[in-house]
């Protein structure tokens, strides 16, 4: 992980498998703000898309938290909306058709 500060923003870069930082995470008794789930596609690494992640991550997130991903996969969205963020499907980026956003 890396951290960069200035002023009064904190930006954690976790580049690695989620997992290996949600407890972390959850011990620094700080709420996120922005999440970019970019764990590759679904089908080849399936654990980062995982409804048990979801839930953990919305539990980090910030009130009005937000989250983008390349992604746009009906169980991903659908385990999304079932950690409790709100989901919108939009125009994707670069050649990407669709992607997801949402927030808390």
């Amino acid at each position: 992980m890396r951290l960069v500060s200035f002023d009064n923003v904190s930006l954690a870069i976790c580049y690695d498998d989620i997992s290996n930082y949600s407890d972390f995470l959850a011990k620094q008794n700080v709420l996120i703000d922005t999440w970019f789930f970019d764990g590759f596609s679904p089908a080849k690494n399936p654990d980062m898309w995982s409804a048990c992640l979801f839930k953990n991550c919305f539990k980090l997130t910030a009130h009005g938290g937000r989250f983008a991903t390349f992604t746009a996969a009906g169980f991903v969205r659908r385990h999304l909306i079932n950690a409790g963020f709100t989901v919108q499907k939009r125009k994707g980026f670069g050649l990407k058709r669709e992607m997801l956003v949402g927030y808390k």
